[in-house]
């Protein structure tokens, strides 16, 4: 009998059944080197989370903490409308801040677009010619109104292309 794969090593198993790869916690959490930035995540982590009770809804979903150091508060957000909406927010978020026990003076606004969306594809299908033929039929047999525009516009569209 043929295998198209040799069989697995029985040295190599993989851990708890996700395969070779670790998860980027469970590395951070393996290494003392990275004890420094674990806790930086956690921090930005539990900021958000306290930015996040401040803000409206249409600003949560759509802001980030960037940093926090010496009294600043960096946020970062993909337009420059949501950073005026921020901007204007300052007075608010920082004495919100510093109740919840953040040593946060100043919010500094800074934009990060969102990467671009691919273009969508113009619409490709096409009717057969027997659909073609069955809806002229149809548009000729009805009386002059909007709908018989329509079917007339569409397969003159159809027709030419």
């Amino acid at each position: 009998m043929n295998r198209p794969f040799p069989p697995a090593s029985p040295r190599r198993k993989p851990r708890s059944g996700r395969g070779y790869a670790t998860p980027i916690v469970e590395a951070l959490a393996s290494n003392d080197a990275f004890a420094h930035l674990r806790e930086g995540v956690a921090r930005l982590r539990s900021l958000e989370k306290d930015l996040g009770a401040c803000l409206p809804d249409y600003l949560r979903t759509n802001v980030a903490a960037a940093s926090a150091s010496d009294g600043v508060l960096t946020l970062l957000t993909p337009h420059s409308a949501l950073a005026a909406r921020l901007r204007h927010l300052e007075p608010k978020l920082v004495g919100f801040l510093r109740t919840r026990g953040w040593a946060v003076d100043i919010v500094k606004v800074r934009i990060r677009p969102l990467a671009p969306v691919p273009a969508v594809p113009p619409k490709t299908a096409r009717l057969s010619a027997t659909g073609l033929a069955c809806l002229d039929a149809l548009r000729a047999g009805l009386e002059p109104s909007p709908l018989r525009d329509s079917l007339e516009k569409m397969v003159g569209r159809h027709q030419r292309g």
